[in-house]
């Protein structure tokens, strides 16, 4: 068994005392605490079912010191947040290449229009501004603007959502990417990305399922970072700098496979295949 929080996005929360330690969090939760979430309740009660649980939506919840403790404790293994499906997934696609040809940015516009459920929560201030923090912090770990101060620095990056009703389902997101090359000379990319939640959503929890009962069965407990792939804004253990590059996270997921199967890790070095014997 696994449980997967496919929720609406809640409100923004903040990390409270009431988080930081498993006592405290079970006195919170016999008080009815005002930090502890709905989400949180899940995990918990996942978690104390000795349940694998993951967290796709981007709000605090399953990351929290209290709810990793008592992963720990249990043996339990979780991941999340926030399912990487439309806009997003594009960033971690675009954002590496130009890092990796050190092609420059000035500024980053994305909007998006969608009409379902998810669309109408974001709606809110509240809510919008837990999906707004993941969303931003994508370009500024990708391309670490504190060691790229020339090319990546002074960018402007800004998202909007904007709840459209007769759109559905159906979402639309925009990017306007004005980027600078050699010379500093300025160039544009421009992204329409027309696309539909459910079906971007569906198959990534069909693999977390899979993949947590996998993490379980090998004896992995706490964070499995190895599942960022699937994920905007990927859990890891606070002394580790969260790896968004959506081409790393691949390589880290099919290691990882290869060494619960015993098999040798893939390293792309191939000088085995010029190297004279």
């Amino acid at each position: 068994m696994v449980m997967l929080w496919c929720g609406s996005t809640e409100v923004l929360t903040e990390l409270d005392d009431v988080h930081k330690t498993l006592h405290s969090f079970e006195e919170g939760l016999k008080h009815d605490h005002p930090a502890i979430t709905p989400s949180m309740i899940y995990a918990y009660a996942s978690l104390m079912s000795g349940v694998p649980f993951g967290n796709g939506a981007p709000n605090l919840t399953v990351d929290i010191p209290a709810l990793l403790e008592l992963a720990t404790d249990r043996g339990v293994p979780v991941c999340g947040k926030d399912f990487k499906t439309g806009q997003t997934l594009m960033k971690t696609i675009i954002a590496p290449a130009l890092k990796a040809r050190q092609l420059g940015l000035h500024g980053w516009f994305s909007t998006n229009i969608l009409g379902n459920r998810d669309g109408d929560v974001l709606h809110d201030p509240d809510s919008f501004r837990t999906k707004e923090r993941s969303k931003l912090s994508v370009l500024e770990y990708i391309l670490q603007p504190e060691l790229n101060d020339d090319l990546y620095g002074q960018y402007e990056h800004q998202v909007h959502i904007h709840y459209y009703k007769p759109r559905g389902d159906n979402k639309e997101g925009w990017d306007n990417i004005d980027i600078f090359g050699w010379l500093d000379y300025p160039m544009q990319i421009k992204v329409n990305f027309l696309c539909r939640d459910s079906i971007l959503a569906a198959p990534l929890v069909l693999d977390l399922v899979l993949f947590l009962d996998l993490a379980q069965r090998s004896g992995l407990s706490g964070i499995q970072e190895w599942l960022s792939f699937y994920f905007k804004s990927p859990m890891c253990a606070p002394f580790l700098y969260p790896e968004h590059d959506l081409f790393i996270q691949l390589t880290k997921l099919k290691n990882t496979l290869r060494y619960l199967r015993g098999e040798e890790q893939i390293t792309h070095l191939g000088l085995e295949y010029y190297q004279q014997r």
